[in-house]
């Protein structure tokens, strides 16, 4: 008892709690550390109110002297609010060391209680986020299994359990708490996850609360028979690892990696496409790399890099591509690779919307003759010399055109004779040899212009890249 007292003592001396009238009448109710692990918030502001309040009798300290009664009227003690947040803040403290698995120091480090102030405002403000989560939807497209269990585990670390923990501390890997000293976790959170009891009453609720999340991903799918055997015990973490050694077991782990080998190998970029961006490129071969890497058999930063720029065959990045081959920062790192790729296709997008915005502002201040009838004409200083109609649509119509107006349109003005001329029900009013040459040209001009075209749809790769690694 003595000793327990003593204990309560020093932890009151670490938050400066030192006066013997206030750190009495504290111990009265706080008779060990064991009671700060039960003591919730509302719990020590209730019992500073009642000490702060007159009432009742306590010890007499000088009942020894003749005469002297047992019992004094209790006056009450003054206990301050910055007194009162320290002594819920010790007991917070006091829970977390419970929660992580460690033992109540020799000497309270005020310090270390103080830190606590910004994992307890993380705690609420979690709770606070989980009421508007929306949990993992069924699982029932096998082929996108992966995605199923990375949803439900990004799920189970931002729901708190009973204690304030991650629930993804239920599933984590090892069910025994490591030994070490707490600096060997990057922060408190990742300390709760890797420490916190598999044998302790909390935990049982907390492998309940696994399992209906489980269950509400997997009852009426094709994942269910794996799973259902735990229904009665509501066995959260034996669902969980019975789910991933059936779909990423040996087996399914093999046909993984055969997969992402052949992503790697077979998908191809040749400039964006719909539904085929250059983003969409680069994320597959990150997730590729990501099965690779949890399976055994990561890539180095080269060979990624290697791998990435043989399946690029978009004749506009050449330039691009050599640039990263040459350069041993970009070469020998992935994401680089991507970032510098994508703003290059960002740039080549602006680039283009400005020749198009030049095209269509540009005027000359000449008079220059029949720039419509295709005549060579006398353009001005500053014109559109050598542009079809400097650069404008403005008066097009589906007539003949010859070659060399052809060849001076501007993809836009490409593009809006080819509509004249759907509409028109494909009726061409060209003649002579000069038909067939026009013909196939304006095609291999659409065709280039609709792989140039389409770069207006703009990459993000390189920041999607970024935030997946953050």
């Amino acid at each position: 008892m003595a000793a327990a007292l003593a204990q309560v003592r020093n932890a009151l001396q670490a938050i400066g709690i030192v006066d013997v009238e206030q750190r009495d009448a504290i111990t009265d109710s706080i008779t060990s550390m064991d009671v700060f692990e039960i003591a919730t918030d509302d719990f020590i502001k209730d019992m500073c109110k009642n000490i702060r309040r007159p009432g009742g009798t306590l010890p007499n300290p000088n009942a020894e002297e003749p005469g002297a009664p047992a019992v004094i009227p209790r006056n009450g003690v003054a206990i301050s609010p910055t007194a009162e947040e320290r002594l819920v803040l010790l007991a917070y403290y006091v829970r977390h060391l419970k929660r992580t698995s460690r033992p109540y120091p020799v000497q309270f480090n005020p310090a270390r209680i103080y830190s606590m102030i910004e994992i307890k405002k993380r705690e609420k403000e979690d709770k606070e986020l989980a009421k508007d989560l929306t949990a993992p939807t069924q699982i029932e497209d096998l082929k996108k299994i992966r995605d199923a269990f990375e949803n439900i585990a990004e799920y189970l670390l931002q729901i708190r359990g009973t204690t304030g923990v991650p629930l993804a501390y239920v599933i984590r890997e090892e069910e025994e708490v490591p030994e070490g000293p707490d600096n060997n976790y990057q922060d408190a959170f990742e300390e709760m996850i890797a420490r916190s009891p598999h044998d302790e009453e909390s935990y049982a609720a907390d492998n309940a609360q696994v399992w209906t999340i489980i269950r509400s991903c997997t009852h009426g799918g094709p994942a269910w028979s794996w799973v259902s055997s735990y229904s009665r015990a509501r066995n959260g973490r034996a669902a969980w690892f019975a789910l991933r050694s059936h779909y990423l077991g040996p087996t399914n782990q093999s046909k993984i990696m055969t997969r992402a080998e052949g992503d790697l190998e077979s998908k191809f970029y040749n400039g964006e496409r719909r539904g085929f961006t250059f983003e969409r490129f680069a994320e597959i071969h990150q997730q590729a790399h990501t099965d690779m890497e949890e399976f055994g058999e990561p890539l180095t930063e080269a060979a990624k890099v290697r791998k990435f720029l043989k399946r690029i065959q978009a004749p506009f990045l050449n330039s691009a591509v050599a640039t990263v081959r040459a350069n041993p920062s970009l070469k020998n790192d992935f994401e680089a690779t991507v970032n510098f790729l994508s703003e290059f296709i960002e740039e080549q997008n602006q680039a283009q919307l400005r020749n198009i915005s030049s095209g269509r502002s540009g005027r000359g201040r000449g008079r220059g003759k029949g720039s419509v009838r295709g005549n060579k004409g006398r353009g001005g200083r500053g014109g559109n010399k050598g542009v079809f109609n400097k650069g404008s649509t403005n008066g097009m119509v589906d007539r003949y055109y010859t070659f060399d107006e052809y060849k001076t349109m501007n993809a836009e003005q490409k593009r809006h004779l080819h509509t004249l001329r759907e509409e028109a029900g494909g009726k061409r009013r060209n003649a002579s040899g000069v038909n067939s040459k026009d013909n196939d040209d304006e095609k291999k001009s659409k065709t280039s212009h609709d792989d140039t075209n389409s770069l207006t749809s703009k990459s993000s790769a390189g920041r999607s890249m970024s935030q997946r690694n953050s």
